[in-house]
């Protein structure tokens, strides 16, 4: 081999790898989650001698920037409760967030947030023996997903109620106006489970008993 021959060893000494243009991270798993951990784009610099890598960096946002990006904002309220297609809301996300991917990829990162039932708290809903309702801030994507990975919990339920369907989230009183309506009962003898203090605040407020839940301990001790 000529020495002067850019990929030949007798020019670095080693063998030199070869790269391929692109972005993101690459190989999917999954419901089309990365399969390799970030960064997935970095700044390397290489000693051209031996071929080895002198340092690198992490090119784009980090974890800590992503998060703080993200917000509860007005287009997630509005995905929430109906008024914004999902479609909509991930070219919300993309643009926030300036991510390099398609709808799907958003879809399936977005998805990727739920965890399954709480297995204690779920088990004692089989034994109270009144109505049991749930309602839930959430949309048509989360809604489908918790149905495909426990789907077991939702039939729990006399009834679900989900903001994108009522047209209201949790606190506004709309939502829990349109829940006693609907299953006929007086606020006051209606009990309910929440884990954000603002719910448990503005189900107070409109009469309703509630229970502020950070671990099943609390709903069960609420039921003795």
């Amino acid at each position: 081999q000529k020495e002067d021959v850019p990929d030949a060893m007798a020019t670095t000494g080693t063998t030199i790898a070869q790269w391929v243009n692109g972005s993101g991270p690459g190989l999917q798993g999954p419901q089309g989650l990365p399969i390799f951990k970030p960064p997935y784009n970095r700044l390397s610099a290489y000693d051209m001698n031996t071929g080895e890598r002198l340092w690198w960096i992490p090119v784009g946002q980090t974890p800590a920037e992503l998060r703080e990006r993200f917000r509860f904002d007005e287009p997630y309220q509005r995905h929430e409760t109906g008024a914004l297609a999902a479609d909509g809301y991930f070219a919300h996300l993309r643009e926030v967030l300036a991510l390099d991917c398609d709808a799907p990829a958003v879809q399936a990162g977005f998805n990727a947030i739920l965890i399954g039932e709480i297995r204690e708290t779920a088990q004692l809903l089989g034994k109270m023996g009144v109505p049991c309702y749930a309602i839930s801030n959430t949309n048509p994507g989360h809604l489908g997903e918790m149905e495909r990975i426990v789907p077991q919990l939702l039939p729990r339920f006399t009834r679900v109620f989900a903001s994108h369907e009522i047209g209201h989230r949790k606190p506004d009183p709309g939502a829990f106006d349109f829940v006693l309506r609907e299953v006929g009962v007086p606020a006051a003898e209606v009990l309910l489970f929440d884990d954000l203090e603002a719910n448990v605040e503005g189900a107070r407020a409109i009469g309703l008993q509630a229970v502020l839940v950070r671990s099943p301990a609390d709903v069960r001790e609420a039921l003795e």
